[in-house]
């Protein structure tokens, strides 16, 4: 286990990290709408903007909130680790830049 998701376990044992992205996914795409906030801690007076689904995202980075939560650190901001809202991609399912740009198929 690794430092940062050792000391964010200390600050909220229950959550069930077998549900979220704990380690960088690389990319991926949104299952829901969901929001991008401006901080890891997700209050609605840092919601930046809502997405559609079937939104792509590179990711930069898994950050913890105060509380312990995994976010996506993402070009926009930050949004859900949790693999009910949103699913890694593969490299090779890449058609074009994901950082909040809509692809239809």
């Amino acid at each position: 286990m690794d430092y940062k998701l050792n000391a964010a376990s200390k600050k909220n044992k229950g959550i069930n990290y077998n549900n979220y992205y704990i380690e960088n996914p690389t990319r991926v795409k949104t299952l829901v709408p969901i929001n991008i906030y401006k901080t890891t801690d997700f209050i609605p007076k840092y919601v930046k903007e809502e997405v559609p689904l079937d939104t792509y995202f590179d990711v930069n980075d898994v950050e913890f909130s105060f509380d312990g939560y995994p976010r996506l650190k993402i070009k926009k901001g930050y949004c859900s680790a949790n693999k009910i809202f949103v699913q890694q991609v593969s490299e090779e399912s890449r058609e074009e830049s994901y950082d909040g740009t809509r692809l239809r198929k």
